[in-house]
């Protein structure tokens, strides 16, 4: 007798349900409202949108680093901000780019998209 986990026969299940032509729209739903798991209230239960989270990217936070002066940039290419616009200290850095977790208030973080080279964001942190 084999045994089987739930993991595998949850995979074997939804192997399956792909291979007969069903996807997790069966399951879930694909959000048109047709087997889609309901209340029964004909409320169609969907996913969930993500709460907004301040990541320090706010034009009304408080200016604790210095950022105020390089705000006109965003948006903008990053070659085109004068170096001697960027204080000592700065983070200038692509989108996605890893980052050490400290986190200082006096700081100016510059990031930018990697592809077009154009300011995203100017924070402090």
């Amino acid at each position: 007798m084999k045994v089987r986990t739930v993991a595998t026969v949850a995979a074997m299940a939804m192997m399956g349900l792909a291979a007969s032509g069903c996807g997790l729209d069966l399951l879930f739903g694909d959000g048109d409202g047709v087997g889609d798991i309901s209340t029964g209230s004909n409320e169609v239960l969907g996913p969930e949108p993500l709460p907004y989270l301040s990541g320090g990217n706010d034009r009304d936070e408080p200016d604790t680093c210095g950022r105020s002066t390089l705000m006109t940039f965003v948006g903008q290419m990053v070659d085109i901000i004068p170096p001697a616009l960027i204080p000592a200290g700065t983070r200038v850095y692509e989108t996605g780019s890893p980052l050490t977790l400290d986190f200082r208030l006096d700081r100016i973080n510059i990031e930018y998209d990697l592809i077009t080279r154009d300011v995203v964001q100017i924070t402090c942190g």
